[in-house]
């Protein structure tokens, strides 16, 4: 599901492609933290939400990537160099940087893999159960929310 839905929290937070020193940010780029057992989701997870990530993860396919957090920073590390159309311009992306200090202080440093699943407008980040239980643990704190669990 794309777009706002019950148990999808906003994240105020900034996405960029990089590659070396090149800089380009995503705009109109909406990142949200999806809580277990609300709008179908089994687990708690992060979706990053524009089309253009598709060009690396298109709906229905799958990859683990390196992820790394550190100084406000969420880094995905792209398997390869990605040919991508962002905005009307040609660039070259190998990672995916998500500013988002808040959250990503409250994380702490991590060195992780990280399931990256294509859906129709974006793609979901699928952590292990520490990240997962931290991001639990943020919502609770920030937006006053908890997992549903199955009865």
């Amino acid at each position: 599901m794309t777009g706002p839905a019950p148990g999808k929290f906003p994240l105020k937070a900034r996405v960029w492609f990089l590659r070396g020193f090149e800089k380009n940010l995503i705009e109109d780029a909406e990142i949200y933290l999806h809580l277990k057992g609300y709008s179908l989701a089994r687990v708690t997870h992060m979706d990053l939400e524009h089309q253009v990530f598709n060009y690396i993860v298109p709906p229905g396919k799958a990859k683990y990537l390196d992820f790394k957090v550190r100084k406000g920073k969420i880094v995905l590390l792209l398997d390869r160099s990605y040919s991508i159309n962002l905005q009307g311009k040609s660039i070259e992306a190998n990672t995916i940087l998500i500013e988002c200090d808040d959250l990503a202080r409250y994380l702490g440093k991590i060195d992780d893999k990280v399931y990256v699943g294509g859906k129709s407008g974006g793609v979901f980040l699928g952590f292990h159960k520490p990240v997962i239980t931290k991001l639990e643990e943020y919502i609770s704190k920030k937006f006053h929310a908890k997992p549903k669990t199955a009865k």
